[in-house]
């Protein structure tokens, strides 16, 4: 029984002591608000006469050296690289120390430097939010000319090269075109040595076919005289050189077609590098009108807006924290007040 009624004192207790931070809160209300009201014109005096802040933004996109359905777009330097290189400062010197002989009162603030890679973009956007919209636009233009002119350097050196391979190449076609022409020339005249033979070799079989027939009429007579033997002889030794000469001919006739297999041979090889050679001239060309410098998309500008001071927000939290300290210091004081 006498824990029932601890718990039901400690009870009432608590309702007790609560109906009287309540009471004393609207005891105080008019203190309250008055506390509150001060702290939003405190806040609102001092977030109108805050300067705006804008953000300036560009967005660029480095040279591009080839593009390809298989690799990609391959840049002089990748976004990535530009993203590091910029998040790390390479180019803080350099902007330092051109920014003050143009703005001596304002500090140029590295980590105001915003970099980010639009989702499915091959570009990068680059922000500075400021105060002074001349001192951004100054900042971001400056630090767009420093990343053009050190990847055109690149650029141009990748140009050059290609351009040097092309015309090394085409000089080599023209020198494969020389050896296929005079080729084709060997062949030409190789073949109408060719023909002279089989011309001949035609001819010498009609002589020796006539020879042959003639030293057979000799000694195909009733009597064998000697006139006719000595006849037959003759045509037989003219019939066996006529023979050998056929034997030479065709001898050189398989010289000439081994000559003319290996000709067509090395033509075949020759022409096989040239339009090896020819087609890699085309890539070459067609990966040189693919290249594209360094550019900005979008000239530095300011974006629509200002994105601080955030006014509202100052304003609501300083209401927020009004409320808050004024019902503190009224309940403290209420406190004190029973204390007494």
């Amino acid at each position: 029984m006498p824990n029932n009624c601890f718990l039901h004192t400690s009870h009432c207790d608590d309702e007790i002591d609560l109906r009287d931070v309540f009471f004393t809160l609207w005891q105080k209300k008019k203190i309250i608000a008055s506390g509150v009201f001060l702290f939003v014109a405190i806040a609102s005096v001092v977030v109108i006469s805050m300067p705006n802040v804008y953000r300036i933004k560009t967005l660029v996109s480095p040279g591009v050296i080839s593009r390809s359905p298989k690799d990609g777009v391959r840049f002089t330097k990748s976004l990535a690289q530009y993203k590091g290189e910029i998040d790390a400062g390479v180019y803080t010197t350099r902007l330092e120390e051109h920014l003050s002989s143009k703005f001596e009162d304002i500090m140029f603030s590295p980590k105001s430097v915003k970099v980010s890679i639009p989702k499915n973009s091959n570009a990068l956007c680059i922000t500075y939010d400021t105060k002074n919209i001349e001192f951004g636009k100054e900042i971001l233009n400056y630090l767009v000319f420093l990343m053009k002119k050190e990847d055109d350097s690149i650029h141009q050196q990748f140009v050059k090269g290609l351009e040097l391979q092309i015309e090394l190449d085409v000089n080599a076609l023209s020198g494969l075109e020389g050896e296929i022409e005079s080729y084709d020339n060997y062949l030409k005249q190789i073949d109408l040595e060719k023909l002279a033979i089989l011309r001949l070799v035609r001819k010498t079989r009609e002589m020796s076919g006539q020879n042959s027939a003639e030293g057979i009429k000799s000694i195909a007579g009733a009597e064998i005289s000697k006139e006719n033997l000595y006849k037959a002889l003759l045509h037989n030794n003219i019939l066996i050189q006529k023979r050998q000469l056929l034997v030479n001919f065709n001898d050189k006739l398989n010289e000439i077609n081994i000559q003319i297999g290996q000709f067509k041979n090395q033509k075949q090889s020759v022409s096989e590098r040239y339009y090896n050679l020819l087609k890699e001239v085309g890539n070459n060309k067609r990966a040189l009108k693919a290249i594209t410098p360094f550019k900005e998309i979008i000239i530095v500008v300011t974006e629509e807006g200002i994105v601080g001071p955030k006014r509202a927000f100052i304003v609501m939290m300083s209401f927020v924290l009004g409320v808050f300290s004024m019902s503190f210091g009224a309940l403290i004081h209420g406190w004190a007040v029973r204390q007494d």
